[in-house]
């Protein structure tokens, strides 16, 4: 949905001077920053002693993920430029998809959001969950006559987007606190292999974690298969597991950082087009910009 509420817009020859010399500026000043950098790096290896390496490590480190950081965003609004400037081969409908998907997956966000209230956070005083929710429509679908198979979608479907959320939530996450978090950026042909197998890894890793969320909290429709057996009976009672299945811990971290996430996405960030590109290609930017190569 931001994808389509900073959709590119037909303007003005004066507005296209006006952007092209703003865009050269912050070129400059990225080049610049990345001059900095090599100055930086250069300090690291004339460091002596264990205490000034690291300290100077550390500075290295924080100045290039905020050097990617202003890199992508700088990115952004040059791609959003050359589609302002080329409207007329600009496909509105690419938008309008984007927009729909996103109030797609906003409603199935605030279906998992409510199912967890009512099948984890808000219990009956006998322990027993308030309202089961999407358990009941699981359970309906797979009752249906001819049907059936549509809950195991349903349920693979919801899997699924949680761990695409996992993967854009870490991006989305290193650019807001860049000086601290590497960024991995994934975007169609133009993905570094460090950035795919990064966002790999932590899709395994997030797989295990999301598995035994989703076989918690669709217990009833998971009833008597393996993976409800691992998780909703071994590892439930194990001695130290259990206390975080009674106090319902991890639904609770759960709430907290969606809900902080929402408000920091609400109130810093549009969706961007991340890249991660050299400082060569960088500079050539920069030569487009600054001697008028981009079509006016």
């Amino acid at each position: 949905m931001h994808a389509y509420r900073n959709r590119p817009q037909k303007i003005s020859q004066n507005a296209i001077l006006e952007k092209k010399k703003l865009l050269g500026q912050k070129v400059s000043g990225l080049i610049d920053m990345g001059l900095g950098l090599e100055d930086a790096e250069n300090e690291l290896k004339e460091a002596k002693g264990l205490i000034n390496k690291q300290k100077a490590k550390t500075k290295v480190n924080r100045s290039a993920n905020r050097f990617k950081a202003a890199v992508l965003s700088v990115e952004d609004e040059f791609e959003r430029f050359s589609m302002e400037v080329n409207y007329d081969l600009v496909n509105p409908l690419d938008f309008k998809l984007k927009l729909f998907t996103g109030m797609v997956l906003l409603v199935v966000s605030i279906l998992i959001w409510v199912h967890l209230l009512l099948n984890s956070v808000w219990k009956q005083s006998n322990g027993l969950p308030k309202n089961t929710f999407l358990n009941q429509f699981l359970l309906w679908l797979e009752d249906s006559v001819g049907v059936g198979f549509l809950s195991a979608g349903v349920l693979s479907a919801i899997t699924l987007y949680m761990l695409l959320a996992v993967v854009k939530g870490n991006v989305k996450f290193g650019q807001q606190f860049n000086g601290f978090f590497t960024i991995h950026p994934m975007k169609r042909n133009e993905t570094l292999m460090n950035s795919f197998l990064f966002n790999v890894s932590l899709a395994m890793i997030a797989t295990l974690s999301t598995i035994q969320f989703v076989t918690e909290e669709f217990s009833q429709y998971a009833r008597l298969t393996t993976v409800q057996y691992i998780f909703g009976t071994k590892q439930k009672y194990m001695t130290f597991y259990d206390y975080f299945y009674e106090t319902q811990t991890f639904e609770m971290i759960f709430l907290c950082f969606s809900a902080i996430f929402i408000v920091c996405n609400c109130i810093f960030g549009k969706s961007r087009p991340f890249e991660l590109k050299s400082i060569q290609k960088l500079k050539g930017l920069a030569d487009k910009v600054s001697f008028g190569l981009v079509p006016e």
